[in-house]
């Protein structure tokens, strides 16, 4: 839904969080509707995809840039100009969000996702990782794509009775999924642009392809 109105500050006014916020969502959302709807969603530059069958599967995706589907700026591996993946996790929402193309309508996790991980990756000891050439079904009829998590992080700060109020963080999480490419044509069916803040986001609908040896990522608009 489309934010119609904002505060206007005045000399001396006492500004409250809730005055601050609305001028953050009003703004925010102007830009991101900018973004993904007057100059589309998807791939701008970059994000091909090269997989290599050698002596250790890999799947490297080159630097990019490009428009989440929520209009969200999204940079790939700026530093190094690639990414190269050779293992991989079993991925699921994280507790509390709420993401329905991903969901029932008990908003129970439905479709299977696999996190590509490069070989420095943060990894928990308790996580269960395995190389590329484990992933179920192998990579026949799979596409890869690029997922945005959006988390809130309360910095409630509490020593004995004080709590001091820091407030609340928000932590944007890229990830590089592979998903069956038959999950992908659905999701991209059910998924929508005005979700609440609280979801996660796609950054842009992107398919691993084959032709005459290619492979990239392609976005639908």
């Amino acid at each position: 839904m489309l934010i119609k109105n904002h505060p206007i500050f005045e000399d001396n006014q006492v500004l409250t969080s809730g005055q601050l916020n609305q001028l953050h969502k009003y703004l925010d959302q102007q830009n991101r509707l900018t973004r993904s709807c007057l100059i589309g969603s998807g791939i701008a530059c970059g994000l091909e995809i090269a997989v290599e069958t050698g002596n250790e599967l890999t799947i490297t995706i080159k630097e990019g840039m490009g428009i989440s589907s929520d209009g969200y700026l999204i940079k790939v591996c700026p530093a190094s100009g690639f990414c190269t993946t050779v293992q991989f996790r079993n991925y699921t929402l994280p507790k509390g969000v709420v993401y329905t193309p991903f969901q029932d309508e008990k908003f129970k996790q439905n479709v299977y996702l696999y996190e590509l991980l490069t070989s420095d990756a943060q990894i928990d000891e308790n996580e269960i990782v395995r190389p590329l050439t484990d992933i179920p079904g192998g990579l026949e009829n799979k596409a890869v794509i690029l997922f945005l998590e959006c988390l809130d992080n309360d910095l409630k700060s509490c020593l004995g009775k004080s709590c001091d109020e820091l407030g609340v963080d928000r932590i944007f999480n890229l990830r590089k999924l592979l998903i069956d490419a038959d999950d992908l044509l659905e999701i991209n069916g059910n998924t929508i642009n005005d979700q609440p803040d609280n979801y996660s986001w796609w950054s842009y609908r992107a398919a691993s392809r084959e032709q005459g040896g290619d492979r990239s990522l392609t976005a639908d608009r």
